[in-house]
Formats: structure tokens, C-alpha cells, sequence
């Protein structure tokens, strides 16, 4: 960790020297509170000298941002670091955060932390993280750790809901464990997002997809504008809608997370929590939401209306897929195109381009005898061709396919 001639410092080689430098950093502001609560004499035993002086904090402080700088410039930016561009925090909204991880993952930090604390509470509390990090400005303190603040609105950290009533000094908080293992250098999507949520494939090239090239430009457009809140795309099941969203979003650079909305909860409170996780992975790994069959979060006999909810967590460009487009009173009304029936070229294009051997005329008498919709004709496509092997593809082999798809 030499500085070279122009004064910059190394970048960091990973994330556990990162981590390593930032809770350093959040001993020194421990120590720091833990003199001025001896000094002022809410905390036990004799004031001491040594405790490291403005000088030694901003020099850490300059230390660590140098180093992250020089991994920007090598093109390396690490995760904590994009976690804090990405979800816009405030100096002292990440320095919260370092001091809970610190609080996890070093037993000597663990211990001072639980001397400065002068409630009687298991864990760190607000009351704790008020003398560290809000000297000067406890007001901001309560408001960012707050449940309405970006830190837990944005599943960062975890309040303890027992602790509703509690005096605010002693509700305990804690870091959540996805913000944990992108401080070690785990970088996924949340497993607990994963139960109905994937990250999209690289997309299929537009040029692939049998879709008129009017379409295509209908969508670029909507999904290019900058006022784009909503864009929603309606057709019959497997019609494509999703592989053309994907295919038009990753043409503007938004990579997208494919949510399945019929595997979502019912009820509001559990649902709630899930869009704001998907939110946070939205933001985290720079990808556009994209909710599949968007139309059952609609209200039906049964289940009220759940889109409020999407409507109130979601944060730029959206997208989704529904059969027909959604009659309701919407905040902003969604940009809702149509994906049109295939014509018997563009069927005989797909048959030919799944079944790869198919002669031209294989290709339109498949169109003629199975006007399958697109997502249908690729998965009849699969199970014919893992049916031939590396025999040559018969009609038995088709007809297979078409047999399991449609039973399905």
C-alpha cells in the first residue's frame, strides 16, 4: 500500500481488504465516542488520551476513498462501494452500516460496541449507533434509522419488530445479510429473491425474434423514453412477451431481474416485503424489474388488488407481461403495447430455426398444421431435438414433442 509518485494509493486487491479498512475506521469513531462518554461521564471508568484526534480519522477516511478510487479507475469498482453509489447514501447512512458489519464480523469491535452501550439490549442499538456515528446531529440519526428511513425502507437493515414500543434509544437493529455478504465479497442475487425472481439470460438479439420490425421499434422507443414508468407488453401466452421486453431492454443496456408475479404472496404485509427486496436487487445489481403475468396482482373475486403495492415500490422503468391490458386507475397508466399473432411465415421462420434439418417446406407445413405460439414452438423444438439424439430427426420425433408440450 505504497503511494506511487503522484501521491494516489493502491487499489484494493478484494473486498475483505476493503472491509478490513472500513471497520478499522469504525474503531476509531468507537473509540472516539467511548472517550467523550467517559469524559462526560455516562460511561464508566477514567478518561484517556490517546484516543485518536480528527487528524487520524480523516487520514483513515482519505486512505480508503483513494483506494476505491484507483479500483473505479482500473474498472473495478467493488460491491460495497457500488452498494453506496446505487442506493445513494449519505456519509453517515454507510458508516451505520460499516458499524454493524464490524459488529458481526469482529469479535474486538463486538466487545467495545457493548461497552459504549448504555442500554441493557442483546445486539446493537440506535441508542448506540447515535453516540458513534450522530454526535452532532441526532435528529438526523433517528430519522435515518428509523422504519420510513432509506436503511430499512431499502432492506439494508433490519429493525427488530419487538421493539415497536421500546423507547427509540433501545430498538435494536441489525444488518441484513445480503448488505453482509457483499461486505465479504459474495455478490448474488438474494436467495430469498430466487424463490420467485431470476436474473434474465443474455437476451435473445432482436433480429432472432419473429417479430415485424415495426413492433420492435414501438418498443425500443416506450422503453427509451425518459418519462417510461410502466411499460407493458399484452398478447396470448407464449406469445413472447417476455423474450421481446428482454430482447428490446438489453438493445438500450437495462439487464433485467424476471419476476414470476404469480409466485408472489397474497397478503399485502408479506408481498410488501417482497417488492421491496426486489427493489433493493433491482438497484444493487443495476437491472430492470420485468414482472411475468403482471394481470394476478390485479384484484379478482377472491383477492383484492395488489398493484398499488408494485405501483408504490417501484423506482424508474418497469416492466411487464399480461394477457390483456389492465383496467384500473393507475398513478401514471402504463405504456401498453400488444404483441400480435404470428403470421404463417413467421411460424414457419421459428419451426425452421428450432428444427434446424427441417427442409423450407417441413418448416411451412409445421406452420400450416401447428399455428403454435412462439415460447410452444421452441419448447416443441427442445423436446424433438433431445428426442433424435444424434439420429436423424423423423416426424415420430416432432410429433413427440408436440404431444408432450401440448399435454403439458
Amino acid at each position: 500500500m505504497t503511494p506511487d509518485a503522484q501521491g494516489a494509493l493502491d487499489a484494493y486487491g478484494n473486498s475483505n481488504e476493503h472491509t478490513r479498512d472500513e471497520v478499522a475506521l469504525v474503531g476509531i469513531f468507537v473509540d472516539r465516542a467511548l472517550e467523550r462518554g467517559r469524559r462526560s461521564g455516562w460511561l464508566a471508568g477514567t478518561s484517556i488520551t490517546d484516543a485518536p484526534g480528527d487528524h487520524a480519522l480523516v487520514e483513515a477516511f482519505r486512505r480508503i476513498e483513494q483506494r476505491l478510487a484507483s479500483c473505479r479507475e482500473a474498472s473495478r469498482m467493488l460491491p460495497m462501494d457500488a452498494l453506496r453509489q446505487r442506493m445513494a447514501l449519505t456519509l453517515t447512512e454507510q458508516r451505520v452500516l460499516w458499524t454493524l458489519i464490524g459488529f458481526e464480523i469482529d469479535p474486538q469491535l463486538r466487545r467495545l460496541l457493548r461497552q459504549i452501550a448504555s442500554e441493557q439490549v442483546s445486539g446493537v442499538s440506535v441508542g448506540t449507533l447515535l453516540s458513534i456515528v450522530y454526535e452532532d446531529a441526532p435528529g438526523t440519526g433517528i430519522v435515518e434509522l428509523g422504519p420510513k428511513g432509506k436503511l430499512a425502507h431499502r432492506c439494508l437493515i433490519e429493525l427488530d419488530p419487538s421493539d415497536a414500543g421500546a423507547p427509540v434509544s433501545q430498538r435494536r437493529v441489525r444488518i441484513a445479510d445480503r448488505v453482509l455478504e457483499i461486505a465479504t465479497g459474495v455478490v448474488r442475487l438474494d436467495p430469498v429473491v430466487q424463490e420467485f425472481a431470476e436474473l434474465e439470460a443474455p437476451a435473445t438479439p432482436i433480429e432472432s425474434l419473429a417479430v415485424a420490425p415495426a413492433v420492435v421499434e414501438r418498443f425500443v422507443r416506450a422503453l427509451s423514453d425518459a418519462d417510461a414508468n410502466w411499460v407493458v407488453a399484452y398478447g396470448r401466452s407464449g406469445s413472447g412477451r417476455r423474450s421481446l421486453l428482454a430482447a428490446c431492454a438489453a438493445a438500450i443496456d437495462c439487464p433485467v431481474l424476471t419476476i414470476d408475479a404469480r409466485k408472489l404472496a397474497t397478503a399485502r404485509e408479506e408481498l410488501h416485503r417482497q417488492l421491496r427486496l426486489i427493489a433493493r436487487e433491482c438497484r444493487l445489481l443495476a437491472v430492470v424489474p420485468l414482472f411475468c403475468h403482471l394481470d394476478t396482482l390485479a384484484p379478482a373475486s377472491d383477492v383484492p388488488d395488489r398493484l398499488d403495492l408494485v405501483e408504490n415500490t417501484s423506482e424508474g422503468l418497469a416492466l411487464g407481461t399480461c394477457v390483456r391490458p389492465i383496467a384500473r386507475r393507475w398513478k401514471r397508466p402504463p405504456v401498453s403495447l400488444e404483441i400480435p399473432i404470428l403470421n404463417g411465415a413467421q411460424r414457419a421462420m421459428l419451426w425452421g430455426r428450432v428444427l434446424p434439418t427441417a427442409s423450407v417446406g417441413d418448416a411451412e407445413l409445421l406452420a400450416t398444421m401447428y399455428p403454435l405460439a412462439p415460447a410452444l414452438i421452441r419448447a416443441v423444438g427442445a423436446v424433438a431435438v433431445r428426442q433424435c439424439g444424434d439420429e436423424e430427426m423423423r416426424p415420430e420425433h416432432v410429433e413427440s414433442g408436440i404431444r408432450s408440450v401440448l399435454d403439458d
